[in-house]
């Protein structure tokens, strides 16, 4: 296109509507839009395609590459080929504006306290989190990072009751599902994902239509939800190349530059990554070209063989074996303290089942062999090499909760139960059980239990038990044409309005700004014609004094004091008086004695007398200081470099000046 012609603003738009930019090609598209505009000027008949042809030559013949290396790739489209990542598109994209939106819109500061409470009372067993933080979460809201987002995606939705519209919470459960489908790592049944998916979404986008007309437009990641469908086709599950895992590899490329000398980072970690894969390779057994000899060598026996039995080497490389899970073997939590408990204080010795799943007499089963049945866990015992874990069962029934739209309760519903923060409990810092107490909700009914479809941890194991009617999405809006339809009404009327508000705000600052500097100008002319009349009759009045044969030289005094200056109607006398034997009169006597020395001006000294006596008329003042400098130039009223000042009298300071009667008459 640049060699054909086309101009740069072209360019850009088929840029954006094939979603292909390269910076490397960039550069050379500007120099080749550049050449042809030379040679249609130099050559105005030139047919295009010669120029075409001679641009293009012209190119090849320029060192370096013109294209990045990875679009030579053959197959590789970078629209297609590149994924979407969910860490974040959905937990620091769509989870992110629904939790900005709702702290800064809906919630209030007790309601957000009120919410702090109720997240602290969530039950994480089944979250595979390792603490809530809700205070943390609330206090630092707007800076919360992408497993604070994934714990709110989870929880928020029994929280959000009596504390925000109905439309807040389909999109806070839209949001939800939409997480728990996505964090799926193996597909069952692909074409019952892509259309489960594909609801997810649409909830979601209409979920924000109702919230938040014009969020859609200005959020790009919401954009990116309906391409998610193809990213699963083509690469799988998304929580497989997800990359929030791969960020705990930054400290490795973090002390790959620590000890460099910071003027070429990049440069250092690829020399060490290099030199890492290098000892990988030789360990490994690997082969490399001699330099002495020109064959290709490996390292000896003993140097490969610590691969073979360190195990800590093994791991340090990431070569170790994978762990094998033994069925029946329960590894205990890495806690610091576990307390030891007798027999009769836990809750598996109310219920023992035998090996072959015959309950002992007397004893009521609640667990069936090699059967999956619905429950959480708990408690944990281990004896040695002998674990029990009790499991508390419940029954999926048929019916879906008629707020939450999911099946069976899986935590107490404080909505039904309107539970209230009666409770207290410790608060948890740094992952340690403090002294300081905090209010926790009670619940009131433990009967009605819903399960929480939202929840990321076993999402796959609980669908795959559940009937098909219990966990499948149904559309919020049912006929969604019609509402989209309504809905892209609504929005371009807001967008026209706050157009037709953003042009009136601009028109009106334009305006204002357009009538202050026509004043400005208005004054500034006012006040440049009064300047130079003033200007003028000065002169006048200087040409005036000079006709009349007056000379400033026989108005030269000797002074004792300057502290009085007088002011008789519009004239000025400084008063006369000296002491030659004085030091400050040593001035004085120097310019009597010495025609010839140079003297500097002694405007400011004299300009700051006149200020203490006119202070209080500004206009006598400027006139005076005006006359002065202007009279200054004509009678050489000078003093030398440094001014002397005489011995203070009193609370007056004498200053070693000569003297001048200072005309201002007709200013």
């Amino acid at each position: 296109m640049a060699a054909n012609g086309s101009s740069l603003s072209a360019i850009a738009k088929h840029q954006q509507e094939t979603g292909t930019k390269d910076k490397i090609t960039q550069y050379w598209i500007e120099r080749v839009v550049e050449q042809v505009a030379a040679r249609k000027a130099e050559s105005p008949n030139k047919k295009k395609d010669q120029i075409a042809n001679d641009v293009l030559q012209w190119l090849e013949a320029q060192p370096g590459d013109k294209m990045n290396p990875l679009l030579d790739i053959l197959g590789f489209d970078p629209a297609r080929d590149t994924p979407i990542e969910i860490l974040h598109t959905i937990l620091l994209g769509s989870m992110r504006y629904v939790w900005h939106h709702l702290h800064t819109n809906a919630w209030s500061d007790d309601e957000r306290h009120l919410l702090a409470i109720r997240l602290e009372s969530t039950d994480i067993s089944a979250m595979n989190i390792a603490s809530m933080r809700a205070a943390y979460k609330v206090q630092y809201r707007n800076n919360l990072i992408g497993k604070d987002s994934k714990a709110i995606m989870q929880a928020l939705v029994f929280h959000a009751h009596n504390i925000c519209t109905p439309e807040q919470f389909q999109l806070i459960k839209t949001t939800a599902d939409l997480g728990a489908w996505v964090w799926v790592s193996v597909i069952d049944d692909m074409e019952t994902y892509i259309r489960q998916l594909t609801t997810a979404i649409a909830n979601v986008l209409d979920a924000w239509d109702a919230v938040d007309l014009l969020r859609i437009i200005v959020k790009v990641k919401l954009h990116l939800l309906p391409h998610f469908p193809n990213e699963v086709r083509r690469f799988g599950p998304p929580v497989r190349y997800l990359t929030e895992t791969q960020e705990s590899y930054n400290a490795v490329f973090r002390m790959c530059s620590v000890f460099g000398n910071n003027q070429a980072p990049s440069r250092d970690i690829a020399t060490k990554f290099a030199s890492m894969n290098a000892v990988k390779h030789i360990l490994s057994g690997g082969f490399w070209r001699s330099k002495e000899s020109g064959r290709w060598v490996q390292s000896g026996q003993q140097t490969r063989q610590i691969l073979q039995e360190d195990t800590a080497f093994q791991r340090h490389l990431g070569w170790a074996p994978p762990s094998v899970v033994k069925p029946g073997f329960v590894p205990l939590l890495g806690a610091q303290v576990h307390p030891a408990i007798q027999w009769c204080q836990s809750e598996a010795q109310k219920h023992w089942v035998t090996e072959g799943g015959a309950a002992s007499t007397g004893v009521v089963p609640s667990w069936t062999a090699r059967a999956a049945v619905l429950g959480r866990v708990v408690e944990i015992i281990a004896a040695g090499d002998v674990s029990l874990v009790t499991l508390e069962r419940f029954i999926c029934t048929n019916l879906r909760h008629p707020h939450f739209d999911w099946p069976v309760i899986r935590r107490p519903d404080c909505e039904r139960g309107k539970c209230k923060p009666s409770a207290a409990g410790k608060k948890r810092q740094e992952r340690e059980i403090t002294t300081h107490d905090i209010r926790l909700i009670k619940h009131t009914d433990d009967e009605n239990f819903v399960l929480n479809l939202g929840c990321i941890h076993n999402f796959v194991e609980v669908t795959r038990m559940l009937p098909s009617h219990a966990y499948e999405l149904r559309y919020l809006q049912s006929d969604r044409q019609t509402f989209h339809t309504a809905v892209a009404e609504m929005a371009q009327s807001t967008r026209m309005a706050a157009r037709k508000k953003t042009a009136e705000k601009r028109a009106a600052t334009a305006k204002s700004k357009k009538a202050s500097a026509e004043e400005a100008a208005r004054v500034a002319a006012e006040l440049a014609a009064k300047e130079s009349a003033r200007a003028a009759n000065i002169l006048a009045d200087a040409d005036d004094f000079d006709e009349e044969g007056e000379g400033l030289e026989d108005d030269l005094v000797e002074i004792d004091d300057m502290a009085s200056v007088e002011a008789g109607g519009r004239r000025a006398e400084v008063l006369e008086g000296v002491d030659p034997s004085t030091e400050g009169n040593r001035v004085a006597s120097d310019l009597e004695s010495n025609d010839d020395t140079e003297y500097e001006c002694a405007l400011p000294a004299f300009e700051k007398l006149l200020a203490e006596e006119y202070a209080e008329d500004n206009k006598i003042l400027q006139d005076l200081i005006f006359a002065h400098t202007y009279w200054h130039g004509l009678a050489k009223l000078c003093v030398p470099h440094q001014i002397v000042p005489g011995p203070p009298t009193g609370s007056n300071m004498q200053f070693g000046l000569p003297a001048a009667t200072i005309c201002t008459d007709n200013l």
